[in-house]
């Protein structure tokens, strides 16, 4: 799992937090049309522009990792399409094909002109409170200055045409060593913070230090294994060319000077014709500085084994870190890693990243949306980030420091049982990916398509989902999924059995080390706890069995306020939230049975309570019908209206509702039979929470001085035409949709954030 995560930072995310952090650009463009795409260039004449392999290096060259079969055994598309395409998606063309992954944004200063420019912008900055606010007003001319601007025109170049970040062949296996580091030192760290927790200390200096000494012997040999892992950041940047070349030239007038021997100055070509400088690092000459000999005693101190910070003293003495960076025609390229082998480009676009099967498909697809984000992972990267479940080694450790407690052959019973558990959860959670493209564009806000990846093991999306008819306009949070079943009850079974195996460790070997005086005491718990969990877990298992695959969240926001004393009359005209959950009910029988379960529990459990708690006893619940609708809750002190939380069951729903009324809506419409298939719909409507806000403000209009006092309701009004403006403002936003489904086998999440421009 913490590979997958730091995997997830590659490519979609390099794309999304470059895009978060645009904050500038809004200078005019030179002309009032959109910028087109630069034509195609034929592929004689790019092959003769084309860089050729990097001459041989002092380094040795990363070999690129093979393609997976099922990649390769995909239809290709055209070579014709791939040329038409190049225009649209820039440097991905000259990416070798072999990249492990990359993320590419584009045009974000059209994007972020459009904004400036937008309806929206200039209505909220129209707004009287913002015209004389000083601190917004500053910082406006500010904005506007010669200084300001010169940093949007950089900002612009580097970030605002075209921006990529690759990650080529060798990058993952640069940094697995990384990773096993930083795991190691988090792992030490939590274990400290956790004692220094309990003895009521914070993590300061001294805990640090400890922390470090402590996990030195550990964490030193993990880090000696890492090297900087090859990275390629590439800009179209032309209109800075002046600019970046000047910071650089002033970074390499620092060798010699301000920078220790150790940092080296170079140069290399790419294809005889593109100039590349380097900044090098040679670890061999910083530990020279900081005297190896002193080095390595310290290293000794540290690990406690003189052969070994020898060992460690070589590993790092070898070590070399190279900054490179030059221009690739209007491109600024910058690389990172221990050499630059991986800096080298596509000969011709059939070659390039573009080419790629599953990358040439989305491509060709979505090029007409001018795309604002392209992103690639390969299938070989997401497998190498996502290692097997595997727990038995571990507790193997664990288990044996319990010897001298329990007798080895119990400690060998538990470790088998253990490593059967192990493979289960292996069969059970195994992880299959395939190669996963990502594209974004701008149209009625920001598209996000993801393609690929993870296979989804736990949604069916086999077919529509039912419960899309129950969405309305005054549902504010729609969350909908229809769990893969046989995947489900695997799942139940394997916690199961986990859970079964644990209690009979109990039972064999865990009473036996209580002591004799509690034992009797812990047998009649036990007597008393076992039957009451075992009871809570059939009856929870009959009502998984009884209820279907689809469930649904539902928070609405058109409720009626019910009418309680001591509460104005007029506040009934406003409207409050309701919330359900509603799921399939497939297996009437099964459900009634796991309700006489949990009836029964209850009662148990009740006889625990003081009768002062309860004096009026244990509340039996009530049913009523509603048509074909049951209706089951337990009365109230007093009559709330529609506001009463309770379980309803129709033909084929079982709801949990706060209120009746919402209930009979969801059961009484039919299941939707129509539309997409997929396997989650999650959807939120701010819509929702701006009628809500209506409702609310023509409440407050009737009634501001018995809401508000008189003060505050002179105030209100006085702002009132300000406050419409803000809510315009607001709906604006509309909402956001997220939806998980498969296409051609592959996983498939599409993301809409839905927004709009005024009228």
């Amino acid at each position: 799992m913490k590979r997958r995560s730091l995997l997830s930072l590659f490519a979609p995310v390099t794309a999304l937090f470059v895009a978060s952090a645009f904050t500038a650009c809004d200078k005019a463009p030179e002309k009032t049309t959109a910028p087109q795409p630069e034509p195609a260039k034929p592929a004689t004449e790019k092959a003769a522009e084309a860089p050729k392999p990097a001459p041989a290096q002092t380094t040795p060259t990363i070999p690129a990792p093979a393609q997976p079969s099922t990649e390769a055994a995909k239809p290709a598309t055209q070579t014709a399409d791939i040329a038409k395409i190049a225009s649209t998606y820039g440097f991905v063309a000259r990416i070798p094909k072999d990249a492990e992954s990359f993320s590419a944004i584009y045009h974000l200063h059209d994007i972020w002109l459009s904004l400036s420019k937008s309806k929206w912008a200039t209505t909220l900055l129209d707004l009287e409170p913002v015209k004389q606010d000083p601190q917004i007003q500053n910082f406006l001319k500010q904005w506007s200055s010669p200084e300001a601007q010169k940093a949007k025109d950089l900002l612009e170049a580097i970030f605002g045409n075209e921006f990529l970040a690759v990650q080529p062949a060798g990058f993952s296996e640069k940094v697995l060593p990384l990773q096993d580091a930083i795991s190691k030192f988090s792992e030490a760290y939590v274990q400290q913070a956790f004692l220094a927790g309990l003895s009521g200390k914070q993590m300061g200096p001294k805990e640090i230090q400890s922390l470090l000494q402590n996990a030195a012997p550990e964490l030193v040999p993990a880090l000696a294994k890492c090297d900087v892992p090859p990275l390629l950041f590439v800009s179209k940047a032309g209109k800075a060319k002046a600019d970046i070349d000047g910071a650089f030239k002033q970074l390499t007038e620092m060798v010699g000077t301000k920078l220790p021997p150790a940092f080296e100055l170079g140069s290399f070509k790419v294809a005889d014709k593109y100039e590349f400088k380097t900044l090098s690092v040679v670890a061999k000459k910083l530990v020279a500085q900081f005297q190896e000999v002193q080095f390595e005693l310290q290293l000794k101190e540290l690990i406690g084994d003189e052969a070994k910070a020898k060992e460690l003293v070589a590993q790092i003495s070898a070590k070399h870190a190279e900054l490179a960076w030059g221009w690739v025609d209007d491109y600024f390229v910058v690389s990172l890693g221990k050499d630059h082998s991986h800096v080298k480009f596509a000969l011709l676009e059939a070659d390039s990243a573009l080419a790629i099967p599953d990358v040439a498909k989305r491509a060709v697809q979505f090029a007409e949306k001018k795309p604002m984000g392209l992103a690639y992972v390969s299938k070989a990267l997401f497998e190498k980030f996502s290692p097997q479940v595997e727990f038995a080694a571990k507790f193997n450790g664990i288990s044996n420091e319990l010897r001298g407690i329990l007798k080895p052959e119990h400690i060998t019973a538990m470790q088998a049982d253990v490593k059967k558990l192990e493979g289960k959860a292996q069969s059970l959670f195994k992880r299959q990916f395939d190669p996963m493209v990502s594209v974004s564009y701008v149209e009625s806000g920001i598209h996000a398509d993801s393609f690929g990846g993870l296979r989804n093991s736990s949604y069916d999306s086999s077919k529509p989902l039912g419960f899309a008819s129950l969405v309305s306009s005054s549902s504010f949070l729609f969350f909908d999924s229809r769990a893969n079943g046989p995947h489900s009850k695997a799942v139940v079974d394997f916690v199961e059995e986990g859970a079964i195996t644990l209690w009979g460790w109990y039972e064999k070997y865990g009473r036996t080390m209580i002591p004799e005086e509690e034992r009797k005491n812990a047998v009649a718990a036990e007597g008393m706890a076992k039957p009451m969990v075992e009871q809570l877990w059939k009856s929870t298992r009959l009502l998984s069995s009884a209820l279907g695959d689809e469930s649904a969240f539902i928070l609405d926001l058109n409720g009626n306020v019910p009418k309680l004393p001591d509460i104005p009359p007029f506040l009934a005209e406003g409207k409050i939230p309701r919330i359900a959950y509603v799921a399939e009910l497939k297996d009437r029988a099964a459900l009634a049975e796991s309700w006489k379960g949990f009836a029964s529990l209850i009662k148990q459990i009740s006889a625990f309570v003081p009768p002062t708690a309860l004096p009026q006893g244990v509340p039996e619940p009530v049913m009523k019908k509603d048509g074909d609708v049951e209706l089951h809750f337990i009365p109230l002190p007093m009559p709330t209206d529609d506001v009463l939380p309770h379980i309803a069951i129709s033909k084929d729903r079982w709801v949990i509702s706060t209120s009746p009324s919402f209930s009979k809506e969801l059961t009484s419409k039919a299941a939707a039979t129509t539309g997409p298939a997929m396997g989650s719909n999650d959807q939120v409507n701010f819509s929702a929470v701006w009628d809500l806000a209506e409702v609310w403000l023509g409440v407050l209009d009737k009634n501001a001085e018995q809401m508000l006092g008189p003060g505050e309701a002179k105030g209100f009004k006085e702002n009132r035409s300000l406050i419409s403006t803000a809510l315009k403002l607001a709906r604006c936003f509309k909402g956001m949709e997220s939806q998980i489904s498969e296409e051609s086998g592959q996983a498939r999440m599409s993301v809409h954030l839905k927004v709009e421009d005024l009228k």
